[in-house]
């Protein structure tokens, strides 16, 4: 099996997270302590016109020049590091050109049917409140998957002086200036029923294709297909017949898809989209990964690890991302006690915990608990750096949060003014990065990072091995070209030693 379908190591950051552009995250990244140390650049959906959700809710998929250049992309690429790029598949904002139209003609409007007018989906399904809001019977309601309280809508006017709901799944935000204008930010469902949404695809990818990227993360694409009497979430056979006819299109310009999907470890959808022949998020990881270093065994990780390999799953694995650390992915391989320790410890650190809702806006589950991976693990460098070598010798793409990478703590101020997740996005300054290169958490992870992104025992085609171990130790094993090296942790003392060696020759210490 090719355990690395794509060679070295790949980061994430936004745009403007290591200085004030782009630009200035090129220059970051053409350091000495940084050369070589990464294959693949995964850049958040902020370069584009965005307006909400730190770039999620695109406007146009143009770059925001304000951030971002062609240049700043062919320098990149000059410098052998591919892209990765974002699509949100789901929903466009509200102050893209499409829905815009909408506001200003109305019915008149050629994008009328881009959008999912909430009450005409429904139509003879349930009964108007007096809103004027479709309520959906119970039957229909029930199955429905909500990611906000209340139901997944946005109030919108219309040039008749109506208003109208459209589905409006994840963020939205109604503001009131001093005069009493109201305006309207919001990720509008598209309707994937309708061409023009087709056509938007198609045009996308041309875009996406142009810009540099050989990978490209579906955001939110399990929410894209919507039937009366189904959950709107992974609907099956639905879901799938989109994701192949958006793969059609991907091919044409050679481009990797990587979907993205939330699902408890027990519903098996990661083992359905790998069978279908793509690529999974390893979303289990960073979970397993807490409780083997915060309890001190590895039975739950090895598991896993050993299922990746029995499967043949290609797989992208991170520690901290722009988003939260997965909890809800993990039920089937925890049990609920040990996620609910897992949450209180993280919690007592400075987590938030984010939850899911059901239609009528009580809480149903946890979903994620947002925090730097460093504060997590309690601020501990040694935890730290156990975590970051288990990953850099895990089957699949490893992938780096710049604010890991930097050892970044928990931003309390950010995620009470912003919201939960800006608990993990802070930016950095480039004096901050300077300073931060001198530490020895960062060189040494640089160390690991460098190692796996160029030695040649974890390149394409590689052999990757996991060893029977005590209950407290992992031993992770890679052979390829005419090499081979090793890893070994000790889980009681969060100490790990990495070796090396050519074929037949004695092992030499990193």
């Amino acid at each position: 099996m090719n355990y690395n379908f794509f060679n070295g190591v790949m980061f994430n950051a936004y745009p403007d997270s290591c200085g004030d552009t782009f630009s200035q995250m090129v220059n970051v990244l053409k350091k000495k302590e940084l050369k070589d140390l990464f294959s693949i650049f995964y850049i958040l959906p902020s370069m584009f016109n965005s307006d909400l959700d730190r770039g999620f809710s695109v406007k146009s998929y143009e770059l925001d020049g304000n951030m971002i250049t062609r240049s700043d992309l062919e320098h990149i690429q000059e410098m052998n590091i591919s892209l990765k790029l974002d699509f949100v598949l789901n929903h466009l904002s509200v102050l893209s050109p499409q829905f815009q139209d909408i506001l200003k003609n109305g019915d008149e409007s050629k994008y009328v049917g881009m959008f999912i007018d909430w009450n005409n989906f429904w139509k003879g399904k349930g009964l108007i409140n007096e809103d004027g809001l479709l309520i959906p019977n119970e039957k229909y309601l029930s199955k429905l998957f909500m990611r906000k309280p209340g139901l997944p809508v946005l109030k919108v006017p219309f040039p008749d002086g109506s208003s109208r709901y459209y589905w409006n799944t994840f963020y939205q935000k109604v503001t009131k200036n001093e005069n009493n204008k109201i305006s309207y930010q919001g990720q509008m469902d598209l309707n994937a029923n309708s061409d023009l949404v087709w056509e938007f695809y198609e045009d996308t990818f041309r875009k996406l294709s142009n810009y540099g990227s050989t990978i490209v993360r579906l955001d939110a694409f399990a929410y894209l297909h919507k039937e009366i009497g189904f959950s709107n979430f992974f609907n099956e056979p639905g879901t799938w017949d989109y994701l192949e006819r958006i793969k059609d299109i991907a091919d044409k310009y050679e481009i990797t898809l990587l979907p993205e999907i939330h699902s408890k470890y027990e519903e098996g959808l990661h083992n359905k989209l790998s069978e279908k022949g793509y690529p999974i998020y390893d979303f289990f990881f960073p979970g397993l990964l807490l409780n083997a270093i915060e309890f001190r065994e590895n039975s739950s990780l090895v598991k896993w690890i050993r299922e990746i390999v029995e499967n043949g799953y290609n797989t992208f694995n991170m520690l901290g991302s722009h988003d939260g650390i997965p909890l809800l992915d993990v039920k089937g391989l925890l049990g609920e006690n040990r996620i609910s320790e897992l949450i209180t410890i993280i919690q007592g650190r400075g987590g938030r915990l984010k939850d899911l809702f059901g239609p009528d806006g009580k809480k149903i589950s946890y979903y994620q608990i947002n925090s730097t991976f460093f504060s997590a693990l309690n601020e501990n460098e040694e935890k730290f750096l156990l975590a970051r070598a288990i990953q850099m010798f895990m089957p699949g793409v490893p992938i780096v949060w710049y604010l890991d990478l930097f050892a970044g703590k928990n931003d309390y101020m950010a995620a009470d003014n912003l919201g939960h997740k800006e608990i993990n996005r802070t930016n950095l300054k480039l004096n901050d990065i300077d300073s931060s290169l001198t530490e020895n958490i960062v060189q040494e992870q640089l160390k690991l990072i460098r190692f796996r992104n160029n030695y040649d025992a974890f390149k394409s085609g590689s052999d990757f091995f996991i060893e029977d171990s005590k209950e407290y130790e992992i031993i992770l094993r890679w052979k390829g070209g005419n090499c081979e090296t090793k890893l070994t942790v000790d889980l009681r003392t969060y100490s790990y030693t990495v070796e090396y060696r050519e074929l037949a020759s004695m092992w030499s210490t990193l």
